[in-house]
């Protein structure tokens, strides 16, 4: 599979699936959606990068800033498992005390 943008491969992988995982960085289920969509057939898992600390991540809502709101992450998470064909996981940090943590892997819970 290779998905093309602007003449440039965004996406490439190798014949068989089942050693690929696609990891994406997004903010809304929508956008998650669309983008898993690309790629589900020819992975064996998508996973949901909630963990990155990057400034250009965070200031879209993406990567760790998905920490601090379970909904929005939560979403993202449902919305792939109830439409992708393949196992979804997610990427976290540890948030700032172990019970917060707790709360947002259940709420993660598909």
């Amino acid at each position: 599979f290779v998905a093309k943008a602007g003449g440039h491969a965004v996406f490439q992988t190798i014949p068989t699936r089942e050693r690929v995982v696609f990891q994406l960085g997004c903010s809304s289920a929508t956008d998650a959606l669309r983008a898993a969509e690309v790629v589900a057939r020819d992975v064996v898992a998508v996973d949901v990068n909630m963990g990155c600390n990057k400034h250009a991540a965070v200031s879209c809502g993406m990567g760790a800033a998905l920490g601090c709101n379970p909904a929005a992450a939560a979403d993202i998470i449902k919305t792939l498992a109830r439409n992708i064909p393949c196992a979804i996981t997610a990427k976290i940090r540890l948030q700032d005390s172990p019970s917060r943590t707790l709360d947002l892997v259940r709420a993660l819970e598909f």
